[in-house]
């Protein structure tokens, strides 16, 4: 395996770091936000944590948000 440059430690770090925040969540809604002149459609999700809070999560292509981004679900055996 390759050596990570700073650059990707950190941003590995901080993405390991948001998704487990929903460690112990459940899915409880499917958001869609549809497209307009400036956007395209985007989807997210309402996660239920275990203290009763909700967390919003949006799934985008880049920081600023203007674009929907990608995902893949799989089954686990």
């Amino acid at each position: 395996m390759p050596k990570l440059t700073e650059h990707e430690l950190q941003a590995r770090q901080y993405w390991a770091g948001q998704l487990s925040e929903l460690i112990g969540g459940e899915i409880a809604i499917v958001l869609i936000d549809p497209k307009t002149e400036d956007y395209d459609e985007m989807y997210g999700l309402i996660v239920l944590m275990p203290d009763k809070t909700r967390k919003q999560i949006w799934f985008l292509s880049d920081e600023e948000g203007n674009n929907a981004g990608r995902f893949q679900a799989s089954n686990l055996s």
